[in-house]
């Protein structure tokens, strides 16, 4: 019994460490997952815009990224519009459908959203896993999510643990 409970220690306190050193680190060393975290944490910034020129947020998958240029688009709609992108890699509708969900709970106050999507991501029923479930999904939607995606209980719970788990 001492040997077990010892292993079942050691084995958690690996798997804590692996969760720590991979949340604190990956931002820090892939580009990706830099620009994702920031532009994220820029979404959930926004507010309504009361006086000033309204916030527009523009989400999206790689179309976004490599379709619309950020730059030429603040410039153009510059001083009427305040615009901040969100870009998340292979993202189809219901990623955004329920991570629209996520940042308006988690404070986000833009005054227009922009979803740029291509027809086959507006179509599809389908979910970009463990990640979406971490990065874009609240716990309390696994179940509305497992539905309308189709999920079976294997999948589902996946998406519940991921929630919890980078």
């Amino acid at each position: 019994r001492p040997f077990c409970a010892l292993l079942l220690c050691v084995v958690a306190a690996l798997l804590g460490s692996v969760e720590l050193v991979v949340r604190v680190g990956l931002p820090r060393i892939s580009k990706i997952e830099g620009r994702i975290a920031l532009e994220y944490r820029s979404a959930l910034a926004i507010r309504h815009a009361s006086g000033r020129s309204p916030n527009v947020l523009v989400v999206g998958n790689s179309w976004l990224l490599y379709g619309v240029d950020l730059p030429m688009l603040q410039k153009s709609l510059a001083p009427n519009y305040s615009v901040r992108r969100c870009v998340i890699e292979q993202t189809p509708y219901l990623d955004w459908y329920y991570g629209m969900r996520a940042l308006y709970s988690r404070g986000a106050r833009p005054d227009v959203v922009v979803l740029f999507l291509n027809a086959t991501d507006m179509a599809v029923n389908d979910l970009r896993g463990d990640f979406f479930a971490y990065r874009m999904m609240l716990l309390r939607d696994v179940w509305r999510v497992s539905r309308d995606a189709g999920l079976p209980p294997t999948q589902t719970f996946s998406l519940f643990l991921a929630n919890y788990s980078y």
